[in-house]
């Protein structure tokens, strides 16, 4: 019985981080994170410098609208 409920348990985690990302990948489709900030970030805002995160989202918003070129100048690891 005890197996039973780590499985359902793994289970539902699973399905609550599938949810998780998809949400978010809905979102950085839909909104440019050039335009809009979802989290605030922390480097950004004491050194004024862009940090890999924020070009990696920036990228990954590129990459899904089919601009590689973008991707590549945002952040060259994701691509």
């Amino acid at each position: 019985m005890l197996r039973e409920s780590l499985a359902s348990r793994e289970q539902r985690n699973a399905v609550i981080a599938i949810g998780a990302v998809a949400a978010f990948v809905c979102v950085v489709y839909l909104f440019n994170p050039g335009n809009y900030t979802f989290i605030p970030c922390w480097f950004h805002t004491l050194t004024g410098y862009e940090c890999a995160g924020c070009g990696l989202t920036r990228s990954a918003h590129a990459l899904m609208h089919g601009d590689a070129e973008a991707a590549w100048r945002f952040n060259r690891l994701s691509v």
